[in-house]
């Protein structure tokens, strides 16, 4: 009668049953990280940060796009061509130089002796040279650079948050793993309490054992069946936990159901065995975590605005040279010799600031900002180090424990039957039996919950590293 009521109540408070375990479907940590990493928003999201830094680019190299300006002005009072402007340029930028091309037909009996033209026109092809500020770097060349090295700090940002999110959701995971185990040996302890509750009272009725005996094992029944309710709304919800981090590539939500449970064989195969050593994980460190990654591209970003402040410092001397050449387009008799000298024009610029406070100050203002920056670095990569040793140290410890809980349940189990075949020969009591049954069970749950350690500091260890 006890075993009916023991199975009736186990289909009342679990969502499983054990004819469903034949046919439920695992759902291995690698298919899980596969789904999470391809699907979840958050991921998406972050993918989105290399795409805008590309776009970034796009916008900086605008800068040294070909222009064409045209400007036209006529004015025409009584019939009298006053006068009459159109002229056209091209200018392309080539790293600190710009080459332009022009022509210009300009007409009118008031027209400005400079822009007087020939009545073809004047066409010319020159080139601008900044000799001074702007020779070695300029706005336009900081800002692609700067844009360029923001691909890698996107790349960077991205890495960080999907670690991030890898990093909870494989450790939802295994807790999902953790809290399963642990309602398992639960439900074996209260099925065993049952089981031995039928058999005590058996042998009371049949004057073997004092009554008593009897109330010592429906106490123990009902102390097992409150834990065991209590682990397995643990794994319900931990279930639920899980389920969060799962998506499909419609970007719609995904829910664990009871017709799928955790890969419980790799989770207890898991060793103290590591891919990496420690000086092989800092090193990958030190070149790829996001966060150093981050703080060197800004100290570098940094040195480019350093350098922009310190050609600041330069006078202004611009050189313009152009052959010019009647009509539309430039012949060949700009091949002819003693051509270029009579046919050209050309142009200097030269301004030269009498105390250049303003550019002394940003100059020394981004001096402090990069040395910041690499107090800054340095510091990163001093906390990324210990805090990759200290998870490789956890690691290392909770895979010696684990080994040592291993054997600690073998032991308590020897002790648990040898009690047990004790009890059945009138040597024992059926006190120290439970108790000896509450030891195993507390060292079963101790030993899934040091798989669960270990898997998590191994989680932890690479998430330090940067290689989640």
């Amino acid at each position: 009668m006890i075993r009916c009521i023991a199975f009736l109540l186990l289909l009342g408070v679990s969502w499983f049953s054990e004819a469903q375990y034949d046919t439920t479907k695992l759902l291995t940590a690698e298919q899980y990280y596969h789904q999470v990493s391809l699907f979840h928003p958050l991921v998406q999201q972050a993918n989105l940060l290399t795409e805008a830094a590309r776009m970034e680019l796009r916008i900086a190299k605008g800068a040294m796009d070909p222009v064409f300006r045209m400007k036209y002005y006529d004015k025409l009072l009584g019939g009298t061509n006053y006068f009459r402007v159109w002229d056209n340029e091209i200018h392309v930028p080539v790293y600190f130089a710009k080459v332009v091309a022009g022509y210009e037909n300009n007409s009118g009996v008031n027209l400005n002796g400079e822009n007087f033209t020939p009545k073809e026109g004047l066409s010319s092809l020159g080139v601008y040279i900044p000799l001074g500020q702007g020779l070695f770097t300029d706005q336009r060349r900081t800002a692609i650079k700067q844009a360029e090295l923001m691909q890698t700090y996107a790349e960077a940002e991205k890495v960080k948050q999907i670690n991030k999110i890898m990093l909870e959701a494989m450790t939802s995971y295994y807790q999902w793993c953790f809290s399963y185990q642990k309602w398992k040996a639960f439900e074996r302890a209260y099925l065993l309490a049952l089981e031995r509750a039928e058999g005590i009272n058996e042998r009371v009725r049949l004057g073997d054992l004092a009554a008593i005996d009897s109330i010592e094992a429906q106490v123990q029944v009902q102390n097992m069946f409150i834990q065991f309710r209590q682990s397995w709304l643990e794994y319900a919800n931990a279930m639920l936990e899980t389920s969060t981090y799962l998506w499909d590539d419609l970007q719609q939500p995904l829910v664990i159901n009871d017709s799928i449970q955790p890969d419980i064989m790799s989770f207890t195969r898991m060793d103290g065995s590591f891919r990496d050593s420690i000086q092989q994980l800092l090193s990958f460190a030190q070149q790829n975590h996001p966060d150093i990654v981050k703080n060197r591209i800004k100290l570098q970003t940094l040195q480019a605005d350093y350098r922009l402040s310190m050609d600041k410092l330069r006078p202004k001397l611009d050189v313009s040279y152009n052959i010019i050449q009647k009509g539309f387009f430039i012949g060949d008799d700009i091949f002819n010799p003693g051509y270029i000298p009579n046919n050209h024009k050309m142009g200097l610029n030269l301004v030269v600031p009498l105390r250049m406070r303003t550019e002394t100050g940003k100059y020394q203002l981004m001096g402090v900002k990069v040395g910041q920056a690499e107090f800054q670095l340095t510091q990163q990569q001093r906390e990324v180090e210990n805090q990759l040793k200290g998870y490789y140290n956890e690691a290392l410890v909770y895979s010696e424990q684990l080994r040592m809980q291993q054997m600690l349940v073998q032991q308590v189990r020897i002790l648990s039957d040898g009690e047990q075949d004790r009890f059945d020969s009138g040597e024992s009591s059926l006190f120290i039996v439970n108790q000896r049954d509450q030891a195993v069970l507390s060292a079963e749950i101790k030993l899934s919950e040091m798989y669960f350690k270990l898997a998590k500091s191994k989680l932890y260890l690479k998430w330090a590293a940067g290689q989640m």
